[in-house]
């Protein structure tokens, strides 16, 4: 199996058809910029609950080539103790329903005892287009996923199947990791920091800041190779958004 090269590919390599152009179009722009980029512009906004922190959930790369970034498909795991019903499919038949371009979020309220993922599953998501897996549940066959190109994300290792232990209770619901709502259809972007979840309806605002942020980042980088201190850094930069800020007020019509 040939690995992804870049970031771009591992979207681009996966025409969904539950896509839109105006998906395609917002993970293109989202998968461009960084994790950490959008958590900025949340903090900025004030916008809580959309960040899964890899050193708050627990949950990290098992397999990672580069930043994983698609729309969610939610499945919610339970233990059997739970009252609510199985929906009728067994713990790894619903990929038969994942479309290609998922990011496929699993939400596990039974524990990490036994697992929820494994290296068939890798094997076969890879084979239909899915573009990755994250779950706060464990996996397990952590050797033969990493020797695969797809990545996965998890909050633990376990030997132990699921199989007659946990049940799948949802699909295509909202779901809840480490506090965060995640809904079908949303917008997720993972790195080895952590997981921002985007809600579409305001996706195409946060990836407008978040690419100016990326924009300003890139001008300190050139800054401090030129060699300004971070006093200079910071002083230039405020330097050039006043200056930007004054030729904006002269060029907009009816400003005197």
């Amino acid at each position: 199996m040939k690995m992804a090269s870049t970031r771009e590919s591992n979207l681009s390599s996966s025409t969904a058809s539950s896509y839109t152009n105006s998906d395609i179009n917002i993970l293109k722009r989202l998968n461009k910029v960084s994790t950490e980029h959008v958590a900025d512009i949340f903090d900025s906004l004030g916008i809580k609950g959309r960040v899964i922190n890899s050193s708050t959930s627990g949950i990290k790369p098992i397999n990672y080539t580069s930043p994983l970034c698609g729309k969610a498909y939610t499945v919610e795991f339970s233990n059997l103790a739970d009252q609510r019903d199985a929906i009728g499919i067994n713990t790894r038949d619903y990929l038969n329903y994942v479309p290609e371009g998922s990011v496929i979020m699993i939400g596990n309220t039974a524990g990490n005892e036994f697992s929820v993922w494994g290296g068939i599953l890798s094997f076969y998501a890879n084979q239909h287009k899915i573009l990755g897996t994250i779950t706060n549940g464990s996996a397990r066959d952590i050797d033969d996923i990493q020797k695969q190109p797809y990545p996965v994300f998890s909050s633990g290792a376990s030997c132990n199947r699921s199989t007659g232990r946990y049940k799948v209770v949802a699909l295509q619901s909202t779901i809840t990791i480490s506090g965060v709502n995640i809904n079908p259809g949303d917008y997720v972007l993972a790195s080895r920091s952590g997981i921002v979840v985007l809600d579409p309806l305001q996706a195409d605002k946060i990836i407008s800041l978040a690419e100016k942020k990326r924009e300003d980042e890139e001008n300190v980088i050139k800054l401090i190779s030129l060699g300004y201190s971070l006093f200079d850094v910071d002083k230039k930069m405020a330097e050039d958004k006043k200056s930007l800020e004054v030729d904006h007020h002269h060029k907009t019509p009816g400003v005197i």
